[in-house]
């Protein structure tokens, strides 16, 4: 069984370069989900699962979930996960942690997922960072449980999940 979910579901996840082209064609909306994302109190996600799923609007007023949704729609993108950083040695308080799911394959036993995150600086200081290496590249040489980041702009990042 394939769960796919995000912007696109190619049979192949999308290239580093097909997302950095998305991205800088969208950076805006993108730039405008976090700016009203970082505002909300809750470690959550966007939008609920389910009409009963309302926990995850904890904060998020229907003025601002209408203006998500349009945002969502522009980027082509379903889900926003996020969450403030816990403070961890020399990690910039406060700070929140934004992952837009982009393309995600698999799950049930194990799979792969891309997707843009926003994230404190001090991301390189605790994964792999992959400046000039295509990141489905690098899953299909190694094969191996992984996590990887790739810069885009500032704290913006791609990040591979790939679970065997």
């Amino acid at each position: 069984m394939s769960l796919t979910t995000g912007c696109s579901v190619p049979a192949m996840p999308p290239t580093d370069h097909e997302m950095i082209q998305h991205f800088n064609n969208k950076y805006l909306a993108f730039e405008k989900i976090y700016e009203i994302i970082s505002s909300c109190p809750d470690n959550s996600y966007y939008p609920p699962y389910y009409a009963e799923d309302t926990l995850c609007l904890n904060g998020i007023s229907p003025v601002i979930q209408k203006k998500l949704d349009s945002l969502l729609s522009e980027i082509q993108c379903e889900r926003i996960y996020y969450k403030r950083q816990s403070g961890q040695e020399n990690d910039i308080l406060g700070m929140m942690e934004l992952s837009i799911s982009f393309y995600s394959d698999g799950y049930s036993v194990g799979g792969t997922a891309k997707d843009f995150v926003y994230c404190a600086p001090t991301i390189r200081d605790y994964y792999k960072m992959s400046d000039n290496m295509e990141l489905n590249d690098i899953i299909r040489e190694n094969y191996n449980d992984t996590i990887l980041y790739k810069p885009i702009i500032d704290n913006w990042y791609i990040r591979l999940i790939h679970d065997r």
